[in-house]
């Protein structure tokens, strides 16, 4: 019988070690949420090996400890930070296939590039491309553009190699031109057409050059407001010889913003001819007044 007590007061004591040991190691155990005691209850055995095995820890801190280290289980967090590599398969799967940033809250987000498969919309992105930053205020970088305007005074210069064909006794648009510089664009090289970008004076030049022409014909340079009429500026002369007929029309023009300039060449000849195919022979240069 003494040794049945003793073995029992043993056995008593290690497990007064345990409960001790936690106590020490968590010393916030929630026993009245988790395995509550009642007062005066005679521990036991089991009842201590069920408070271990169930602990609830609900305030305090724990310090190097592992979280799952054996067996995983589901946890959840108010913030979850790490000081290194984030992995698991959880993760990849999360990051795989991540929920819509903002789907039913919208929030800031910072990122270093940021693409689109779709239509792109919202408040935020219309207001920003109404009235978007600088590009290369800061820091230059390289663009591309369809078209490329800007809103300093217009300067331009344009060549013409195309040996464009004159009809007979008709002013005709010279087309097909070829940029040697044109600060803003506002010159439309093909159709030969420059568009006045604000209501100003502007200093005009437009030079011809027939190579093929008779003596005794009439060349003629015009710089036409608008598509008809008959021109706004013009200059005559009279072909002396075959090879080398030039033409030169200068003027300072009052244009209205969206105005459109023309300048057209003429020749009575008595058939088609060609004008010169050399550089800068035949020339168009505008340039607006401050």
């Amino acid at each position: 019988m003494e040794n049945n007590h003793t073995l029992q007061r043993y056995r008593f004591g290690l497990e007064m070690k345990k409960l001790l040991a936690l106590l020490l190691f968590l010393p916030a155990l929630a026993w009245a949420q988790c395995n509550p005691f009642a007062a005066q209850q005679v521990l036991t055995a089991s009842g201590l090996n069920t408070a271990l095995s169930a602990a609830c820890i609900t305030s305090g801190t724990i310090n190097s400890a592992v979280i799952g280290g054996t067996t995983a289980a589901a946890g959840s967090f108010t913030t979850l930070s790490a000081s290194g590599a984030v992995s698991g398969t959880g993760f990849s799967t999360y990051l795989a296939s991540p929920p819509a940033i903002g789907g039913t809250a919208a929030a800031a987000g910072s990122f270093t590039t940021l693409s689109a498969s779709s239509t792109v919309s919202g408040t935020g992105f219309s207001t920003y491309l109404a009235s978007p930053p600088a590009i290369g205020t800061t820091a230059a970088a390289a663009g591309k553009f369809t078209t490329l305007q800007g809103t300093s005074l217009a300067h331009l210069k344009y060549n013409n190699t195309s040996a464009q064909s004159i009809p007979n006794n008709a002013y005709t648009t010279v087309t097909g031109w070829t940029s040697v510089f044109d600060a803003n664009s506002n010159f439309a090289a093909s159709t030969g057409i420059f568009t006045a970008p604000a209501t100003a004076n502007y200093r005009i030049s437009c030079q011809m050059n027939w190579t093929s022409l008779s003596a005794g014909a009439v060349v003629a340079a015009g710089l036409f407001i608008g598509a008809v009429g008959s021109p706004d500026s013009a200059s005559y002369t009279p072909t002396t010889t075959a090879t080398t007929n030039f033409v030169q029309v200068n003027a300072t023009m009052s244009l209205t913003s969206g105005n459109t300039v023309a300048c057209k060449a003429f020749q009575n000849n008595g058939a088609a001819a060609a004008l010169s195919s050399i550089a800068p022979q035949v020339q168009i240069s505008i340039d607006q007044l401050p």
